[in-house]
């Protein structure tokens, strides 16, 4: 397995299970009532779009970086316009 896809499923499966666990944190608090009512599907749903857009900006980044499916440099530090402007 490639080190990309290692580091992009790695990437996806937090992001489901972080935005899974934030509807049952948030639904559980009751810091949104609409949350209360909705089913484990349908978290699991919202959570799998979320774990799709984190492979869509991996990808993004892999294009704009072509070595890391991360906003991180090929050295690991940030990319930032400061950064960009320097060249």
């Amino acid at each position: 397995m490639s080190a990309w896809l290692k580091d992009t499923l790695e990437r996806l499966l937090k992001t489901f299970v972080q935005a899974f666990l934030a509807q049952l944190t948030a639904a559980g608090l009751g810091l949104v009532e609409s949350l209360a009512d909705t089913s484990n599907l349908e978290r699991a749903a919202v959570a799998g779009i979320a774990a799709a857009l984190s492979f869509v900006f991996s990808q993004l980044s892999t294009w704009a970086n072509s070595s890391t499916p991360s906003v991180a440099g090929p050295t690991g530090a940030p990319i930032s316009p400061a950064s960009l402007a320097k060249g």
